[in-house]
């Protein structure tokens, strides 16, 4: 299920970050179905600046380019974020996705805000999403806070998009759901969209994608490959057009 606030005006590029503090949660996962949905509906040029886990890269279908944005002494290192910029204004794509770094994002929220560069995409008619990942079990709270924390400081120009992983458990709290907690009613007019990754069965669909992501393979690769047995075929179809049909809806 996707709750979506969409506009039918469609900008000339989109700049898509994808953000979250807390390590482990799917962030890069979400990255890798987000670039594959948008390169089925036009181009897309991807960079990978996690400075500790550079995944996103790995994957040879998606060409992701690494940029390091952190110094030696953990903080934003200006010039790489200019030449980071400088990409995203200059991009000839339809779509520019950043799969940013846990152990980098409050360093780089915070320099984007203070530096206008998130203004500055919007004055030059580039549209940006923020999409931040939350969780359930036990980094709940933690994903929420990362979730906060872009809420507060990113300016409106820039339209907020949840993912709502499931993989840990349910995203609840209190027996609310995320429609229904504070966080989203103080917010609903700046959250775009949620986008549900649901929990598979583990013995079917969710090992099969766990091993497509194990091989850094996109699903149509996933689905070519000649290991993957025809109900495992059958399987990773059903959830790519599950998730396309997700994302496609409020992108």
């Amino acid at each position: 299920m996707t709750d979506e606030k969409t506009s039918s005006k469609q900008p000339k590029k989109i700049v898509h970050f994808v953000l979250q503090g807390k390590g482990g949660c799917g962030k890069t996962v979400s990255s890798v179905m987000l670039a594959q949905v948008l390169r089925d509906r036009g181009t897309v040029e991807c960079y990978d600046t996690d400075p500790v886990n550079a995944t996103f890269s790995q994957y040879k279908g998606i060409s992701a380019t690494s940029i390091e944005l952190l110094n030696s002494d953990q903080r934003i290192d200006a010039r790489q974020f200019d030449v980071l910029l400088e990409n995203l204004l200059n991009s000839q794509s339809n779509h520019v996705i950043v799969d940013t770094g846990s152990q980098s994002f409050l360093e780089l929220s915070s320099y984007m805000v203070e530096s206008n560069a998130l203004d500055y995409l919007a004055e030059e008619g580039i549209e940006v999403f923020a999409h931040v990942i939350v969780v359930g079990g036990a980094a709940i709270a933690d994903t929420f806070t990362g979730l906060g924390s872009v809420l507060e400081s990113f300016p409106n120009s820039c339209k907020i998009t949840i993912w709502q992983n499931e993989f840990f458990g349910p995203v609840e709290y209190q027996g609310k759901q995320i429609a229904d907690m504070n966080i989203y009613k103080e917010n609903a007019a700046r959250i775009h969209a949620i986008v549900r990754l649901p929990k598979e069965n583990p013995q079917t669909t969710e090992r099969d994608i766990c091993e497509m992501l194990q091989h850094h393979e996109t699903f149509d690769e996933a689905i070519a490959a000649d290991r993957t047995l025809l109900m495992a075929k059958r399987r990773l179809k059903s959830a790519k057009e599950r998730i396309y049909d997700q994302v496609a809806a409020v992108v």
